[in-house]
């Protein structure tokens, strides 16, 4: 924001058109707490928060899955030593499916 207030985006790297649920998935992993006890609270308060619907649950934590994959492929790509992380939160997720 600048000191007029007017809002400045200045990052397109991630902008694409698509479907919202994948830009939740992303806003879900950015926040999402490492253990498995807090799991499932954090998802309840989220699908409640974003207005994604019970019954749209399943597909969202596929969303999320597919997300977490895509993230573990480039960190492999770029950093194998980082791969663990996206993997332990990929059986997380794998477990409220």
């Amino acid at each position: 924001m600048t000191n007029s207030g007017q809002v400045v985006v200045i990052d397109f790297g991630e902008a694409r058109f698509g479907p919202k649920l994948l830009d939740f998935a992303a806003l879900f992993q950015g926040f999402m707490p490492k253990n498995k006890q807090d799991l499932t609270a954090y998802l309840n308060e989220f699908l409640a928060l974003s207005g994604i619907q019970i019954t749209d649950r399943h597909l969202f934590l596929m969303t999320v899955q597919l997300w977490l994959v895509k993230g573990l492929l480039i960190v492999i790509n770029e950093q194998a030593s980082l791969a663990g992380v996206f993997q332990n939160a990929i059986e997380l997720v794998s477990s409220l499916v």
